[in-house]
């Protein structure tokens, strides 16, 4: 947890709102999921701006947002990350994070201070038990890999597709390595949801061209998109990394 005091130095504030704003995903997360400030405290009056200072709003961003009809930290929240962007031309990060700390300076109800807290870490029961159900749909899909090259065969149908069907086999062995290789780290590790998602959306394409090539021949040009297909999806899981 970190606190900013609602006056200070202009840099010391910029490098606030700096630090805020390359974390924008769960910023945006705790905007969007979180409770309304509305709903949590009752407020008399709408807590200006000039009153409780936001970290990295000088005086000419201040004035933008006064111009746009925002001079409140209610006013903030309630424009919301893409409506201030709209209203104030100020970068999509830079807006999730101005509305992510007025909304917690309003939850806190500080004056003066702004506190920011990072969401709770997931329980790590989940992360394991997310897991194993993903090391299944790569176990399904690894089955689909053998059973690609099996198909494929030892040898090409026609000599001269040699070359296409070498760099098929081997790039389908590379593939079934790296998927063993993320299978053990899930298991071992467990799965965030993030990486859940990103996992099934790269599975899931494989899925579909391994089928289509083990309910076709391996000719000529199917050896090719063979070879393209399992290249990428093994370059995509190689270059990062789940959690």
């Amino acid at each position: 947890m970190a606190m900013f005091p609602g006056h200070g130095g202009d840099r010391r504030e910029a490098r606030c709102l700096g630090s805020l704003a390359a974390e924008g995903d769960w910023a945006t997360r705790t905007f969007v999921t979180g409770p309304s400030p509305r709903d949590n405290v009752r407020h008399s009056a709408p807590h200006a701006l000039a009153d409780h200072p936001l970290p990295g709003i000088d005086p000419s961003r201040l004035a933008t947002l006064r111009e746009a009809g925002i001079d409140s930290l209610e006013a903030v929240v309630d424009a919301g990350p893409e409506r201030l962007e709209s209203l104030t031309g100020f970068d999509g990060k830079t807006c999730v994070a101005l509305v992510r700390v007025a909304q917690s300076a309003l939850i806190r109800n500080i004056p003066g201070v702004i506190e920011l807290k990072r969401p709770q870490a997931e329980a790590p029961i989940n992360h394991l038990a997310r897991g194993l159900e993903a090391a299944r749909m790569v176990e399904k899909v690894l089955g689909l890999v053998r059973k690609a090259r099996s198909h494929v065969g030892k040898e090409p149908t026609k000599s001269k597709w040699d070359g296409e069907h070498r760099r098929a086999r081997r790039q389908l062995k590379r593939l079934a390595e790296s998927l063993a290789l993320v299978q053990e780290d899930i298991l071992s590790a467990g799965l965030s949801e993030r990486g859940m998602t990103y996992l099934r959306r790269q599975l899931s394409p494989l899925d579909a061209s391994l089928r289509t090539l083990i309910d076709s021949e391996p000719r000529r040009r199917m050896l090719v998109r063979t070879a393209r297909a399992a290249k990428r999806a093994r370059k995509e899981l190689d270059s990062v990394r789940l959690g």
